[in-house]
C-alpha cells in the first residue's frame, strides 16, 4: 500500500468514529436545550394552560421575481396566567393553520424565575434544532477528515 492510500484510510476511519460519536450523542441520546428546559419546568410544576386570544394571518411574501420569500403563516397570540399575572406569547403556524386550524389551547412550560420565558414543546423551531445538530455532525466529520489528511 502506498502512503497516500494509508492516509486516506486513516482519515476515513477517524471521520467515521467522529460521525458515530456525534450521531449517538446528538441524535439518539442527546436532548436539545428546549427539551431540557421543558423537562425541568415540568418537574418543577411550572406548567400553565394558554388560550388563543388573537390570530393574524399573513399571506406569503414574494420578491420582484415572484419567488416566495416567506410562506403564508398565522401568528396566534396565547394568554396564560402564572400566580395571578397574565402573560402573552405569540406562536407562528404555517400552511394548514391558515383556515383557523391552529390549537385554541396550548400547554406552556415556563421558567419559574421568569414566567414570561415559556415554551410549548410544539413550536416550529424544534425542526431547526434537529437540522442544526445534523449540520454540526456533518461539519465535524468533514473537519476531522480534512485535518487527518493534512497530518
Amino acid at each position: 500500500m502506498n502512503a497516500e492510500l494509508i492516509e486516506t484510510v486513516i482519515a476515513l476511519v477517524l471521520a467515521g468514529i467522529v460521525f458515530l460519536i456525534c450521531f449517538f450523542a446528538f441524535h439518539l441520546g442527546g436532548k436539545s436545550k428546549k427539551e431540557r428546559f421543558i423537562e425541568k419546568a415540568a418537574a418543577a410544576g411550572c406548567i400553565a394552560k394558554g388560550v388563543a386570544v388573537k390570530a393574524e394571518t399573513r399571506v406569503a411574501d414574494t420578491d420582484d421575481h415572484n419567488r416566495v420569500t416567506s410562506p403564508a403563516a398565522t401568528w396566534v397570540t396565547y394568554e396564560y396566567m402564572v400566580s395571578g399575572k397574565k402573560y402573552n406569547l405569540a406562536l407562528r403556524f404555517e400552511g394548514r393553520c391558515l383556515s383557523g386550524g391552529y390549537p385554541q389551547e396550548v400547554t406552556f412550560y415556563y421558567d419559574k424565575k421568569n414566567p414570561q420565558k415559556a415554551l410549548t414543546g410544539t413550536e416550529q423551531s424544534r425542526l431547526h434544532e434537529k437540522q442544526g445538530r445534523w449540520v454540526a455532525t456533518i461539519i465535524l466529520t468533514i473537519l476531522v477528515y480534512k485535518l487527518a489528511k493534512m497530518m
